[in-house]
């Protein structure tokens, strides 16, 4: 668990998966109880994993990509493709699970009038059921990342290289006490609503963290036509492989897809 002003339940960086402490603990003060009876009360700690399983899947996929990328020599690239395989994973291990499961269908369908994450759970996994796997680069990326960048925006897009090579070259003008002053300003911020926001907090962080990003933007940069193919093909045989699955499982068509909000 970490602490985060992000409403997200969870998110993988730099080889950590943390979960959203805050959510947890509303949950278990919806529950009548507290994070401290989750070491004592097993009952209560399996009814939080099943709450959060899909999304531990969801992030790990994270994990995988991250390990993968790294394998491969390649520069990481978030954003669409990443969310798009990981949800994909997640949306199939819950037809997987309940499938295999039982308990696990009556809990989703019990929880999903008072959980976002059962209601998220059971809408794209009757999505993924219904409309294939393409479903996910064709509606839900629109929905879930309206903002988000395509592969291609990814490998291709300088906006973030090049306000921080800009505001280097004007620290290097400064003089020498001022330079020292933003050598060791704060980092960048966990996360940010937009590209935007990004280049407004450029001058604000310290010129090593800055110099650091440009070096990895620089690389990735350098390696984008092999990144890009890459990643694309890693995302076609998901797909591929995603739909192969679905037709080996041959489950009975849901009529309902729940509504994720």
């Amino acid at each position: 668990m970490a602490p985060t002003k992000m409403a997200a339940a969870a998110w993988y960086q730099d080889g950590v998966l943390s979960f959203n402490e805050k959510l947890i603990e509303q949950y278990v003060k919806s529950q009548g109880r507290t994070l401290d009876d989750l070491g004592r009360d097993p009952k209560l700690l399996e009814s939080l994993i099943r709450e959060n399983v899909h999304v531990f899947v969801h992030e790990a996929t994270h994990h995988r990509q991250d390990v993968w990328g790294k394998s491969q020599g390649l520069p990481h690239y978030g954003g669409e493709a990443a969310e798009k395989e990981a949800m994909m994973v997640e949306a199939l291990f819950v037809l997987q699970k309940e499938h295999q499961d039982p308990s696990y269908a009556r809990f989703l369908d019990d929880a999903q009038d008072r959980s976002i994450l059962a209601r998220m759970a059971l809408g794209q996994s009757r999505r993924l059921q219904k409309d294939r796997a393409d479903w996910f680069g064709e509606s839900e990326m629109a929905r879930c990342f309206p903002g988000g960048l395509s592969i291609s925006g990814q490998v291709w897009s300088n906006g973030f290289a090049a306000p921080i090579q800009r505001e280097l070259t004007r620290r290097a003008r400064l003089p020498e006490a001022e330079r020292r002053a933003l050598e060791d300003a704060r980092r960048f911020q966990e996360s940010y609503a937009s590209m935007d926001d990004v280049r407004k907090d450029i001058p604000l962080v310290g010129t090593k963290h800055l110099e650091k990003e440009f070096a990895k933007h620089k690389e990735a940069f350098e390696k984008s036509p092999d990144a890009y193919a890459a990643y694309m093909k890693r995302l076609r045989d998901v797909t591929e492989l995603t739909d192969r699955r679905l037709d080996e499982l041959d489950l009975p068509m849901q009529d309902a897809v729940p509504s994720p909000i």
